[in-house]
């Protein structure tokens, strides 16, 4: 059957109808994209204009409030450096055989001053210095005034640890940054081993290590500098107490009317009671005596056990004008605890010595 060119002729001119609206729908719809985007952009390029036009710069009252203010603060900050470096001590310059007298001229010092009311140390206790002690090696002349700074610090931690009466001082250990002719930082005080304390991380016994090489030294950028230190002793708690209070308050007059103070911050306290306080303490107990010589010893004062033939209480006795004779106990006897029974505690003491910049 053969199609009529009419008909032939009516499809093509719908065909092209249709692609020719789809052409211009999409015409169309990418204009209205073109103007949405184009009018998205001119607001875009407005508001940057008008960043880029804005002045950023404050006002010229601005400017002289804020400089007042900042004047202040400085003013605030030299007040305050000012007083946290008040009397601190400072590194002492002096050459390495000065060191070593003043050293040598120290330790009997503060033996003597520890051992004023009891022996609190031993003859040959180094204060942490005792590789100086042991042999006689003299420091680098760079590393010595530090420790001439070092020294002077454990004299005041020893005169508030001395002025409490502490039961004894068993190890004083202290950052070690010098370097001698062994490069050794391996006695007592770089390392030792913490009686009954506890190191933070660690446990009872375990070997502290204090080697710093740039211990106490101010940077040119620092504000502050510092030296840590490991105090190990025994005390009593009340003692204890009065220690981290001067530790905290550091002030003392020394005999040549010298003002010296220390910024301590207390980094740790570690401690354990040696025994308890009822240890060693027999319960006392009064012995009742029989007029005859024959004793029976009885708790609390009860009374005496039965012997065949005995009577149960003295006023059955064949004898009732033998009355039984008890020891008596006086008020002080009785106490069994109290602060005149207290143990001594094992103390590990970790603190940081300060040092602020000055002008």
């Amino acid at each position: 059957m053969k199609v009529p060119t009419k008909v032939i002729i009516g499809l093509s001119v719908g065909v092209g109808v249709i692609v020719l609206l789809a052409v211009g729908f999409l015409l169309v719809r990418g204009i209205l994209q073109l103007n949405a985007s184009d009018a998205s952009l001119q607001l875009a390029k407005k508001k940057l204009k008008e960043l880029y036009d804005k002045k950023p710069f404050p006002s010229a009252p601005n400017i002289a409030r804020e400089k007042a203010n900042g004047a202040l603060l400085d003013q605030w900050y030299q007040k305050l450096a000012s007083a946290m470096r008040e009397k601190q001590i400072e590194p002492i310059q002096m050459s390495p055989s000065q060191f070593k007298s003043l050293l040598q001229s120290k330790k009997p010092e503060l033996v003597d001053l520890a051992n004023a009311g009891g022996k609190v140390v031993d003859a040959e206790f180094g204060f942490g210095f005792e590789r100086y002690f042991s042999s006689s090696m003299l420091p680098e002349p760079g590393d010595v005034p530090r420790l001439a700074q070092q020294l002077k610090i454990v004299e005041e931690i020893c005169h508030v640890l001395f002025s409490e009466r502490i039961e004894s001082l068993n190890t004083v250990m202290r950052e070690t940054f010098e370097r001698g002719p062994d490069d050794a930082g391996d006695d007592m005080s770089a390392t030792g081993f913490v009686p009954g304390g506890r190191r933070r991380g660690g446990a009872p016994g375990d070997v502290v290590s204090l080697v710093n090489r740039n211990a106490g030294v101010l940077k040119t950028d620092d504000l502050y500098t510092k030296f840590h230190f490991i105090i190990n002793f025994r005390a009593k708690e009340k003692a204890l107490w009065a220690i981290l209070n001067k530790l905290s308050t550091h002030r003392r007059v020394t005999k040549d009317g010298e003002e010296i103070k220390m910024f301590v911050v207390v980094t740790g306290v570690d401690m354990v009671k040696e025994a308890s306080d009822l240890d060693g303490i027999k319960a006392k107990i009064p012995v009742p005596v029989i007029a005859s010589g024959k004793t029976n010893a009885v708790p609390f004062g009860g009374r005496t056990a039965l012997r065949a033939g005995e009577p149960a209480f003295a006023e059955d006795a064949a004898t009732p004008n033998q009355p039984l004779a008890e020891e008596r106990l006086t008020k002080e006897q009785r106490v069994v605890c109290g602060p005149d029974f207290e143990k001594p505690l094992k103390i590990k003491l970790d603190l940081d010595v300060y040092r602020f910049r000055g002008e």
